[in-house]
């Protein structure tokens, strides 16, 4: 190959590096509005955590003796609960911290302190097949499974990014969410957000500023910052008390095919408010802006069956969107 041909690859290389990992504002091209039915939830939860894994859809709950729920997609149907509190084999010693994962593995944090606990529903039962030992003393927040051997989590007191590896027992790589500066005068941390993974990428999206980075799930590498048109940046400095905030990201799940944000866009202080889910592609490609009917504070996403849950402070029902 000739050096002119040689440089020019070079030069085009570069050029297509630059374009990954620079800020891109971004536009949606469709939105849709989703109308919610109601599905009795059989059983009583609070609005921590819910995950699909493969047919079924886990819930956690802090209100019931029994904490994990697990009901059989898409119908919704409650087939199995265990997780009682209790400090005895299998019982749960602390609140359940569910472990995202695009497989069929349900992953829980809670059974046996600095444990995860690796459980598969076998004819519609838990059956739990191992503990993990967890060797850090960073408390975990948004747990997601990037392979059988690592470990994603977010560290909100180091405004950190960690990769966990099972087999070597240590943190392997860490990402830092921002400046990680904040002090008790501080109104909010503006570091704070939602982290998921599908295995390939990584996602973190802001709960106070309408952003959201993106990330290689082997190496933290940063592939994009995805920033959206009219979005000023802000200091902690320049907030004076709570209602001068905006809540932006405050969930997200990621699957085979993207990933899903849920965006609030309101004050903390706003109940009436709906939201909506903005769906990415796995080339970071905004795709479609789904818009609800109501407010809810958590979700999971059946691409399978072609569904969104979703459950806000109403005890009584998991709401269900048909997206496609």
């Amino acid at each position: 190959m000739s050096k002119s041909k040689t440089f020019l690859g070079i030069i085009l290389f570069s050029v297509f590096m630059l374009s990954c990992t620079q800020k891109q504002e971004v536009v949606f091209p469709t939105e849709t509005e989703l109308l919610a039915d109601s599905v009795p939830m059989q059983s009583i939860y609070d609005r921590r955590f819910m995950n699909v894994y493969g047919d079924y859809l886990v819930v956690t709950s802090a209100q019931s003796d029994t904490m994990i729920h697990v009901y059989k997609t898409p119908e919704l149907k409650l087939i199995s609960e265990f997780g009682q509190r209790g400090h005895a084999a299998n019982e749960i010693e602390s609140f359940p911290t569910l472990g995202a994962s695009i497989t069929d593995t349900i992953y829980v944090r809670g059974f046996k302190r600095n444990f995860l606990t690796k459980i598969l529903m076998v004819n519609e039962k838990a059956d739990m097949i191992d503990h993990i030992k967890l060797k850090f003393r960073n408390t975990p927040n948004d747990i997601c499974l990037i392979s059988d051997s690592t470990l994603c989590f977010k560290d909100i007191d180091e405004h950190c990014i960690n990769l966990y590896d099972f087999n070597k027992q240590e943190i392997i790589e860490t990402q830092k969410t921002g400046n990680g500066k904040f002090d008790e005068n501080d109104v909010v941390d503006l570091d704070l957000g939602c982290l998921s993974s599908n295995g390939k990428f990584i996602i973190y999206g802001y709960q106070y500023k309408k952003q959201i980075k993106v990330f290689d799930a082997i190496n933290l590498t940063p592939i994009k910052t995805i920033n959206f048109p009219m979005q000023k940046e802000i200091s902690s400095s320049q907030l004076s008390n709570i209602e001068d905030i905006t809540l932006h990201y405050t969930g997200s799940t990621a699957t085979v095919n993207g990933f899903y944000a849920l965006y609030r866009g309101v004050a903390p202080s706003d109940d009436t408010s709906c939201c909506s889910i903005e769906f990415f592609d796995n080339n970071c490609n905004a795709k479609c802006r789904y818009k609800l009917d109501r407010k809810i504070f958590a979700f999971a996403v059946d691409e399978k069956n072609g569904f969104i849950y979703g459950c806000n402070d109403n005890p009584n029902y998991i709401y269900r969107y048909k997206f496609k």
